[in-house]
């Protein structure tokens, strides 16, 4: 089941599966004050050399202080570096 934790969780599977499919679409996600109000976070797969996702890695931050505009301006090119780069390292 899908516990609501703030009035902006999804909460509906229908809902859940357009969600997962905008984040493969755009390979990263935006949690936007879904588990705590007031807080904003974005993350990107970690691939191994052969493109299988094998973890996620993600910055959070006050969602007074940055949009999610910002969010995607900002911090995802670095923050996606750093998984590409993070990825290299992994053995094949």
């Amino acid at each position: 089941s899908l516990t609501r934790l703030t009035n902006r969780t999804v909460t509906s599977a229908v809902e859940l599966k357009r969600v997962l499919d905008e984040v493969r679409r755009n390979g990263f996600s935006v949690v936007d004050q879904e588990l705590e109000i007031g807080l904003r976070s974005i993350g990107v797969p970690v691939t191994d050399p052969s493109g299988k996702v094998i973890a996620s890695i993600n910055v959070g931050t006050q969602s007074a202080r940055v949009s999610v505009a910002e969010m995607e301006s900002r911090f995802l090119p670095a923050l996606s570096h750093a998984a590409r780069e993070l990825g290299t390292l992994l053995p094949r």
